[in-house]
C-alpha cells in the first residue's frame, strides 16, 4: 500500500510565477515526490522527482526569474526621467524641423484608446464627477478632473500618458497603465479607472 504525505506552500503572486505549491511524497516500492505547480491564470505543471534536491531548482527556478524581472524593472525606473528627458527632446526638435509634434502625432495615434469617462481617485480622494478625456473643438486631447480640472493630456502610447500642467502649472504628470482599464501614476495620486462604454 502506497502512503502519501502532502505539503502545501503558498507563494505571493509574481507576475507569472507559480501562486501554489502541492508537494506530495508517495510512499512505496520507490519513494517519489509528486509536485505540482497551479499558477495565477489556472495552469497547472504536475512533475514527479525520485530525489528531493531537484525539487527545490524546479520550484524557485521561478523565484530567481521573477526576481531578475524586478531587478529590471527597477534599473528601467531608475533610468525614467532620461528617457523622459530624450522624449520632450525630440519632440522639440520635431518642432523646429518644422514638422509635425511627435507628441501631437502620438496623441492623434492613439487618442481613441483614450477618450472616455474614468471614476477617479485624487490623493486618496474619491472624485464624485470623475475624469473624463476627450477632444475639444481645436481637435486637442485634454482631461478633466472633477468639476474644475481641465488640462492639456499627451497619450505617448495605450499605456502611458502625460497630464499637462498638473497639479501645478509647468509640472507634467505621468501616468501608467496598470491593468486592462486601469492607469495611475507612480505614487498612487491619481487613479483613473475607464467606465464600460454604454452604446446608445
Amino acid at each position: 500500500m502506497k502512503k502519501i504525505l502532502i505539503l502545501l506552500f503558498l507563494i505571493p503572486s509574481f507576475g507569472i510565477a507559480q501562486d501554489t505549491v502541492i508537494i506530495s511524497k508517495i510512499f512505496g516500492e520507490d519513494t517519489l515526490w509528486s509536485v505540482k505547480k497551479v499558477y495565477a491564470n489556472q495552469d497547472v505543471q504536475v512533475k514527479l522527482f525520485e530525489d528531493s534536491v531537484a525539487i527545490y531548482y524546479y520550484i524557485l527556478n521561478d523565484v530567481v526569474d521573477e526576481a531578475r524581472k524586478m531587478t529590471d524593472a527597477f534599473n528601467l525606473y531608475e533610468n525614467r526621467n532620461k528617457f523622459l528627458n530624450a522624449l520632450h527632446k525630440l519632440d522639440k526638435s520635431m518642432v523646429n524641423g518644422k514638422v509635425e509634434s511627435g507628441f501631437d502625432y502620438l496623441s492623434n495615434l492613439y487618442a481613441s484608446f483614450w477618450i472616455g469617462n474614468y471614476n477617479a481617485i485624487a490623493n486618496g480622494t474619491n472624485v464624485l464627477a470623475g475624469a473624463e478625456i476627450f477632444l475639444n473643438k481645436n481637435n486637442e486631447l485634454r482631461i478633466k478632473i472633477g468639476e474644475s480640472i481641465n488640462k492639456p493630456f499627451i497619450s505617448i502610447a495605450d499605456t502611458y500618458g502625460i497630464i499637462v500642467n498638473y497639479p501645478n502649472t509647468g509640472d507634467k504628470f505621468y501616468i501608467y497603465k496598470t491593468t486592462d482599464k486601469s492607469f495611475k501614476d507612480l505614487d498612487n495620486k491619481l487613479i483613473l479607472r475607464k467606465q464600460k462604454q454604454i452604446n446608445r
